[in-house]
């Protein structure tokens, strides 16, 4: 008899996010239109981290508007998730006083 445990979407994020993984992030442009892009993402603490260069159009965008969609699928098909929100930019000394993500990516 198969043994099923349940668990929480929360956890499921958590455990996806656990592994080496590419989400994409979509952004908004001035013009409206959604700006949608690969990148690695950090769950540290319950947030969720990325890098960019602050002349990057996704950079230069969430300047502009901090409403976010981030979407996650695992490589073996299942389970993924979506989420929106807000972004807060933050700087690398901003991060790093805050938890000194380095130990985290590397």
């Amino acid at each position: 008899m198969p043994f099923h445990v349940m668990v929480s979407a929360e956890e499921r994020m958590k455990n996806l996010m656990n592994k080496p993984i590419v989400a994409t992030l979509a952004t908004i442009t001035p013009e409206g239109y959604p700006h949608q892009v690969p990148l690695w993402v950090v769950e540290h603490e319950d947030k969720l981290y990325f890098s960019t260069y602050k002349s990057s159009k996704k950079a230069r965008n969430l300047s502009d508007n901090a409403q976010v969609g981030l979407s996650v699928v695992d490589p073996s098909g299942m389970p993924y998730f979506s989420i929106f929100g807000e972004a807060a930019i933050r700087t690398k000394d901003e991060v790093d006083s805050r938890g000194n993500t380095h130990s985290l990516v590397g």
